[in-house]
């Protein structure tokens, strides 16, 4: 993976504050842990915006002392106001490293926590108990995070618990979780954040990534980092994506940068247009396989890392002194990330073990039967009721078979086929029965549909199974191992950029060349380049019939976007290896001596420079 060109996709360069937000805990007692949710503003000018500080299992708390931190170079605590905290008063705010350091340290108290016989409060969750106002004083898309924070460095007070929480008689701490908040000036941030994942060693675990704030971006891109001993990568999915233009070259992935811990993510509008997208809205989806010890709990974090900035880019326009007209342009934005945390299940846990046998890899356009196995004993069972989810998109459910005779009644009937969800019902109403370890106790059957996905997982979700132990009814809890399918890829086509060798001011042409190109009839793809030392000039000698190309952006963003569709596929003259298709011109304009592409870009689309590169689409 080229990584300076990773970087040189976006605009400008751009600096970044990054956080990330997490819950941290000191939770001393059996009581639930106090959460501080922090709100997100974005003030600008001479305005002031306000951080509101909501709480959840706050009743019944009878002393709170916390310091509250965020960066006084980006904004200025202007005022303090106060919510509906019972006893609040702004002289429990100690402002005086706040203007200096962002420093505010609170200490609010009820009542006396030692005294035998306390009054009890209702606080309901999501109430107010302060905000805090602040005005911008740094530039344009600068950005801080807010937050209670325990760091002694940044304290330098020696208080040994700068966090205390009392709750109920006692005056025994019962810890705290958060949920930090983000300060940017003038534009919302843009957050990156997943959803925790869970499961068993070597299972098949995925999680969405998501945007909130994306109301107008140009670019963005980020690292997504893991600890490699705990999860190994294994697929990427984007057919779900919201947001226009992505592909796979957008990506740089553990196979093509030989990092086994990170995935680099790079995108740009290709239509020169800004995005916008509804809050939680997902870009991409990420696969990973379970390969760390039970009962640990590890994280996928967003950063900047490998020479990749975490940075975002937001439509801004300026009005011309002279002319009266707008002038583009492209302002820097703060983007935020969110840890995803992912949980390995436990060694040994109690429940109905059952698990799906996926069995070998099938390919694309076949039928594919996944069997569901006994791994224990079933003794006395009259009830089973439990969901199996697929990815309907990848899936298309066939049927139910192959249903085993020690279950009587049990057939297509009890199936309840919905929303990528496989319910099954079954209830013997004849009596008990017993199931050996290792019976298939039914098949599903798919049709796989799934082009460009190596991996689907398949899970066995909710308790629901009934053992009967003599005349009490037991309901168990599933401890179902999952699995995944694995999809066998057609061979994909591969683009190669042959090597230009010029001088300044001279114009150069390069044969871009396709393999596996027999029977294809469309084409879509990008071609991108460094606009400061190459000018687009043209393409020519195509020889696709009807291909088209958009140049709005290959002067200034230094990205062309080609597509080509045929009522009849490829023919022949196009099948060998090695077929150039054209050639793409440029006017070499950076000072001499400079080389670009001199590492391949194999990340399944974008083909990122002159040299000897090639891409397998």
């Amino acid at each position: 993976m080229n990584h300076s060109y990773l970087h040189s996709i976006m605009k400008r360069s751009i600096k970044l504050l990054f956080f990330l937000s997490l819950f941290s805990v000191r939770a001393l007692s059996q009581e639930a842990a106090v959460t501080f949710l922090f709100s997100s503003i974005a003030p600008c000018g001479n305005s002031t915006a306000c951080v509101d500080v909501t709480t959840d299992d706050f009743s019944n708390v009878l002393y709170v002392k916390m310091p509250i931190k965020w960066d006084p170079k980006i904004v200025k605590l202007k005022s303090i106001q106060l919510g509906t905290l019972k006893n609040i008063k702004l002289s429990d705010f100690d402002q005086s490293r706040a203007l200096t350091e962002g420093l505010l340290f609170f200490e609010w108290k009820y009542d006396d926590c030692s005294s035998p016989k306390l009054p009890t409060f209702n606080f309901p969750d999501g109430e107010k108990i302060f905000s805090l106002c602040f005005e911008p004083v740094s530039t344009y898309g600068s950005s801080t995070t807010i937050g209670i924070t325990t760091d002694p460095a940044i304290l330098k007070n020696n208080d040994i618990y700068p966090v205390e929480i009392y709750k109920n008689v006692g005056c025994t701490d019962v810890g705290f979780l958060q949920k930090r908040g983000n300060i940017s000036t003038c534009v919302r941030a843009l957050t990156v954040a997943g959803e925790p994942m869970a499961g068993k060693e070597d299972e098949i675990v995925c999680t969405p990534v998501k945007v909130t704030g994306l109301d107008s971006i140009a670019g963005i891109q980020f690292v997504m980092q893991w600890q490699d001993t705990m999860l190994e990568f294994v697929d990427l999915k984007i057919n779900n994506s919201t947001i226009p233009g992505l592909s796979r070259g957008s990506f740089g992935l553990p196979a093509d940068t030989k990092r086994s811990n990170a995935l680099i993510f790079a995108w740009q509008s290709s239509t020169g247009k800004p995005a916008a997208l509804k809050d939680n809205s997902e870009i991409f989806e990420v696969c990973y396989k379970i390969i760390g010890p039970c009962q640990k709990v590890t994280s996928v974090d967003f950063v900047s890392n490998f020479g990749v900035k975490m940075e975002a880019t937001s439509e801004g326009r300026t009005v011309s002194p002279t002319t009266g007209q707008d002038t583009f342009r492209l302002d820097v934005i703060a983007l935020v990330g969110e840890e995803i945390v992912t949980t390995i299940g436990r060694c040994d846990p109690d429940g109905l073990k059952l698990h799906v046998e996926c069995g070998p890899e099938v390919e694309v356009g076949l039928e594919k039967c996944v069997a569901i196995i006994a791994d224990q004993d079933l003794l006395d069972v009259n009830t089973l009721k439990y969901q199996m989810t697929y990815d309907p998109e990848i899936l298309s459910f066939v049927r139910t078979e192959k249903f085993s005779s020690k279950l009587p009644s049990l057939n297509s009937s009890k199936f309840t086929i919905k929303n990528g969800v496989v319910t099954l019902d079954w209830v013997n109403k004849l009596g008990v029965r017993t199931i050996n370890k290792g019976d298939t106790l039914y098949k599903v059957c798919f049709d796989v549909l799934g082009v460009g996905i190596k991996v689907t997982p398949l899970k066995i979700i909710n308790s629901g199974a009934i053992i009967l132990y003599g005349d009490y009814p037991i309901n168990y809890e599933l401890n179902a191992t999952n699995c995944a399918i694995q999809i066998k890829q057609p061979p994909g086509v591969v683009f190669t950029i042959r090597d230009g060798e010029g001088k300044k001011g001279e114009t150069i042409c390069v044969p871009v060349s396709v393999s596996n190109f027999n029977k294809k009839d469309s084409l879509t793809f990008n071609l991108s380049w460094d606009a400061s030392r190459l000018k687009f000039v043209n393409i020519k000698d195509a020889k696709l019939t009807g291909l088209k190309f958009d140049a709005v952006n290959a002067l200034d963003a230094g990205l062309l976007s080609l597509s080509w569709e045929s009522a009849t596929p490829s023919d022949a003259s196009l099948a060998a290896d090695q077929t150039e298709i054209f050639k793409i011109c440029f006017e070499l304009i950076g000072d001499s001596p400079f080389e670009i592409g001199d590492a391949t870009n194999c990340s399944l689309l974008d083909i990122a420079s002159i040299g000897s590169n090639f891409c397998a689409f």
